[in-house]
């Protein structure tokens, strides 16, 4: 075997997926991200003289972030001059988007059949950045400059779906499920050295004060949620209770987090995941005895570290879920939201020049695009929502899993900016649609008749109609900023665009899908046919 067939086999292999993972961690740990993240730009470059499809690309990509440490940025970056640091790091990603632009052309790299749908993912993306692009139009508070770098930032994970869309990364189920493995791994391995750095671990992990560089403990909670779930699909294809020790491990992790949104989210999911594995696992007896054992284990461990356990989480149980801060958040933006319904205020505050963040996705397309900007993200979810129940698998049901993990904590955190955990969902969903190709699923989601798929239309219609013209009369509470949202006229305008929204997205869309496309395009292929 040649060199070059060696190198070709080692790179389509899982062991460059760990290999690259370790790299990632190795650069972190020294703060050489500058250096790194060049030489895993050059890497993945060089690839491509020795093969033909995207598997480096998608590898170096999805884990190359969590290389980024804060020992290479100064100080000086506070006092608002641009660190030389952060110059050379912004090359870097520049070097690595192009690189995903000639990945493109240098393949051939070319949409999948299913892609030339009419209205189908890819298409709702690209629909999402003229949203973007909008946010705020006719508004005071619009600005094309502050516009054009959320596009930016969603331009370039348009582009690198298009690369995961190509169909070209052999196994990419396989892939993406070990992908996220490893950078659970990774972000695992950083917490641990950044808690053991510490001065008193105890206290740094209650309040919160692990910052990796590359994010915030609630970032990394997002992430470990998704390898939680990978884990346990891995453990099922191969029948081998040390990924079911993993699983565990990361939810551990994502415990020690404190990022109550994900801890929710994940408490939720574990009892379905956890029954769905015991009916389908080939292996019982073994598994249910890992199961017993982890439980065992961990349970005498809080038995008998009670202390420990109680300051750990005593800051967290002293917030509770929601302690009340979010909810003057949301009903200031909705407040926005009313002065431009059509396109929103845009995603800048006009005076600190600074992100908006509303801490909730449907809050924040409300108020940054409009009811143009709910029409357009709320197709694009309802495309997700084609692709994850287009077909019943082990891999489906646990890509329902992780897409959950975001979806559930966006409800209530950010999600809008965080690019990489949506790049991983992004994976998630090709694999899936790659899966459905290779099993030719192709039947309807929902069966329901047309004359209630369009009753319920109207009936979104409506709702939403109500909640455009309902007028909220919210006032400044008590001298805090922001507006109480649980004013009854909030509840019912909130109410109205989240029922009614879900109604149109869902109902026109399976009218579209099942009844009224074979319709338009049967009439428009006769009168072609006609013509000629």
């Amino acid at each position: 075997m040649t060199f070059i067939k060696k190198a070709q086999n080692f790179i389509n292999s899982l062991s460059f997926v760990y290999a690259v993972a370790l790299a990632v961690a190795l650069i972190w740990l020294i703060g050489w991200e500058i250096a790194g993240f060049f030489m895993l730009v050059g890497f993945a470059c060089t690839t491509l003289l020795l093969q033909r499809n995207a598997t480096p690309f998608v590898v170096i990509t999805s884990l190359a972030t969590y290389c980024l440490s804060l020992k290479q940025i100064p100080e000086s970056i506070s006092t608002g001059r641009v660190p030389a640091e952060a110059v050379t790091l912004a090359v870097a990603v520049m070097a690595l988007f192009a690189y995903a632009i000639f990945c493109v052309v240098y393949h051939k790299i070319k949409f999948p059949r299913q892609n030339k749908k009419f209205l189908n993912l890819s298409n709702s993306f690209a629909f999402c950045l003229v949203a973007l692009a909008l946010g705020g139009l006719l508004s005071d508070q619009f600005s094309l400059e502050n516009n054009a770098i959320v596009v930016v930032l969603y331009a370039v994970l348009f582009v690198i779906y298009v690369i995961l869309s190509s169909g070209d990364v052999p196994e990419f189920k396989k892939l993406i499920s070990n992908v996220i493995i490893a950078i659970g791994l990774v972000v695992a391995f950083e917490m641990i050295v950044v808690i053991c750095q510490s001065s008193d671990p105890v206290w740094f992990i209650a309040h919160k004060r692990t910052d990796l560089g590359w994010g915030v403990t609630n970032n990394a909670a997002t992430v470990l949620c998704f390898a939680v779930m990978m884990a346990l699909y891995v453990c099922l294809e191969k029948e081998n209770p040390l990924y079911m020790i993993l699983a565990a491990f990361f939810a551990i992790m994502v415990l020690l987090t404190m990022s109550r949104g994900n801890i929710l989210a994940l408490l939720i999911a574990i009892p379905f995941a956890a029954v769905y594995f015991l009916v389908k696992t080939k292996r019982k007896k073994t598994m249910t005895l890992t199961v017993v054992a982890i439980l065992a284990v961990i349970g005498l461990f809080v038995y008998t570290n009670q202390k420990l356990v109680t300051d750990l989480f005593a800051v967290m149980f002293d917030k509770g879920l929601e302690n009340g801060d979010r909810r003057y958040l949301w009903g200031y933006f909705i407040e926005q939201f009313n002065t431009n319904k059509l396109f929103g205020v845009g995603f800048f505050d006009p005076v600190k020049n600074v992100m908006y963040q509303p801490h909730a996705i449907l809050v924040h397309v409300m108020s940054g695009m409009g009811l143009f900007g709910l029409l357009v993200f709320g197709y694009h979810y309802y495309r997700k929502y084609i692709v994850l129940f287009s077909h019943g698998s082990t891999f489906r049901f646990f890509a329902v899993l992780t897409c959950y993990q975001l979806f559930m904590y966006s409800v209530i955190d950010m999600d809008f900016y965080m690019i990489y955990q949506n790049f991983l969902v992004l994976g998630v969903l090709e694999a899936l649609k790659q899966e459905r190709e290779e099993l030719g699923k192709t039947e309807q989601i929902l069966q329901v008749p047309v004359w209630a798929n369009a009753v319920i239309v109207m009936l979104g219609l409506m709702l939403v109609s109500v909640g455009t013209t309902f007028v909220s009369s919210a006032v400044v509470a008590d001298g805090k900023w922001g507006y109480c949202l649980w004013e009854i006229d909030y509840i019912i305008t909130f109410a109205c665009y989240v029922i009614g929204g879900v109604a149109i997205f869902i109902s026109w869309g399976n009218l579209w899908r099942n009844n009224l496309k074979y319709l338009v395009f049967k009439k428009r292929k006769k009168v072609l046919t006609d013509k000629n």
